[in-house]
């Protein structure tokens, strides 16, 4: 079933998606449909702007199911399909170091002889799969244009 999908396949599905449109992309045609692309989808990442680009070539404004709402005062129409984008996911480790004297550099020991050690957060990033951007296909074109929307 495809919502069994793990996160794993699903960034292999999308990065195989990417490692496909990169084949693809320098034919002139499309390259210029992804320069178009890029001008519109500044902030977004170089390969989330080429999904976009593959996905839906002829979007103007991407956003997620709840900004579209807050940010646009729109609702995303029932049924309709996101965009796909890998989503930066970062998350945090605990790891535990030995102290070092800032001198010899040896391990410090503490009273009983035994190391002393710094507790340390990490952050590592990682990229989930479905970051699932809604379209907006531009219901109501009239209303769009008087508020300024997706005019670029």
């Amino acid at each position: 079933m495809a919502d069994a999908k793990t996160e794993k396949q699903k960034v292999k599905e999308i990065t195989g998606k990417l490692e496909e449109g990169l084949k693809e992309l320098f034919n002139s045609e499309r390259y210029r449909n992804y320069l178009s692309t890029m001008s519109k989808f500044h902030n977004y990442s170089v390969n989330n702007t080429l999904l976009i680009a593959l996905q839906r070539p002829d979007a103007s404004l991407v956003a997620g199911y709840q900004a579209w709402q807050r940010n646009f005062n729109r609702h995303v129409n029932k049924g309709e399909k996101g965009i796909r984008i890998l989503a930066p996911a970062p998350y945090k480790i605990k790891e535990e170091r030995d102290k070092l004297d800032p001198v010899t550099r040896e391990v410090m020991l503490d009273k009983d002889g035994m190391p002393q050690t710094n507790d340390m957060e990490k952050t590592r990033d990682r990229f989930m799969g479905d970051g699932g951007i809604r379209l907006y296909m531009g219901r109501n074109a009239a209303a769009d244009a008087r508020e300024g929307i997706g005019a670029f």
